[in-house]
């Protein structure tokens, strides 16, 4: 960093460790005595893009009460990103609605992380990349003044950087008239009218998007519904179809057991034993009865 200030964490990694608005301690540069301010960036994991912007509404109404007006504005964008999202183009919109037309002579336009690609390859892809923000995304904002810088994490290319600032003049930005000159609140200023604008339209869509998830949600369970009891009336018709099984199999069971001859609880005997039985038992019979017939 080249101030030199410990209260200001330059991150080097991807996400933002800027969480408020810091102001650096005065340092010299080239003969001028500079203050850095670094703020939250927008698209940021953890602070929203309003919170974003109130916080910087209100550092800029603070400068304007003090009376001071900006020498510049850098914008950072990392040389790594592969492609500009959406939030990547809501901050560069709303870095165009803060700063207002007039301003954007004032500003810087930064790609960092340049010493994060070293290799040959991927110096390729960063300049690949850097092509397109200078001829498709910045080229509206170089063609109204902005200056195009590339960072290097040197104090002596940084310090170059600032002084490219401190020569300009000095001006109010846009959302400072606004919030200060003019004493709207940020909802009313062109950033927050164009935030809202986006962050509405979002609503609408996660709205339209969680409708339909909700609906496939419903129709799934209806269908998921519809098979149980399907399954239950399968269920039912086995559990009938087996019971009757059941029955028939009872019913063969007692009618084969009925047909079988008694056994004795001693188990199989000798079958002569029983025939001598049933023939001592039968001549008994017919004797008496010869005895009866010869008596008459």
């Amino acid at each position: 960093m080249a101030s030199g200030d410990q209260k200001i964490i330059v991150s080097r990694k991807l996400e933002s460790c800027t969480k408020t608005v810091e102001a650096s301690d005065m340092f010299e540069v080239g003969g001028y005595m500079v203050r850095l301010v670094d703020t939250p960036g927008f698209n940021d994991d953890e602070l929203t893009d309003a919170q974003v912007l109130s916080m910087i509404a209100d550092w800029m109404k603070k400068t304007f009460d003090e009376n001071q007006k900006l020498h510049g504005i850098m914008y950072l964008q990392r040389i790594n990103d592969i492609r500009l999202d959406s939030g990547a183009v809501r901050c560069l919109q709303l870095f165009r609605d803060i700063c207002g037309p007039r301003f954007l002579q004032n500003t810087i336009l930064l790609t960092t992380m340049w010493d994060k690609g070293k290799d040959a390859s991927l110096v390729l892809e960063n300049e690949d990349t850097e092509m397109e923000l200078k001829d498709v995304h910045w080229k509206g904002l170089i063609e109204s003044g902005a200056v195009y810088q590339r960072s290097f994490n040197e104090k002596e290319a940084c310090n170059k950087i600032i002084d490219l600032i401190v020569q300009k003049q000095p001006k109010m930005a846009k959302l400072q008239e606004e919030v200060g000159m003019n004493g709207l609140g940020v909802g009313d200023t062109d950033a927050g009218k164009n935030l809202l604008r986006v962050v509405s339209e979002q609503i609408a869509k996660l709205t339209e998007t969680f409708q339909e998830k909700f609906k496939l949600l419903e129709e799934s369970h209806a269908k998921e519904t519809a098979a149980l009891e399907k399954q239950k009336e399968d269920l039912e018709k086995q559990k009938e179809d087996l019971k009757e099984k059941l029955r028939k199999y009872k019913s063969d069971r007692k009618m084969l057991i009925s047909t079988q001859r008694a056994v004795p609880e001693d188990g199989a005997k000798d079958t002569s034993a029983a025939r001598e039985r049933w023939w001592a038992l039968l001549k008994n019979f017919r004797f008496r009865g010869l005895r009866k017939s010869h008596n008459k």
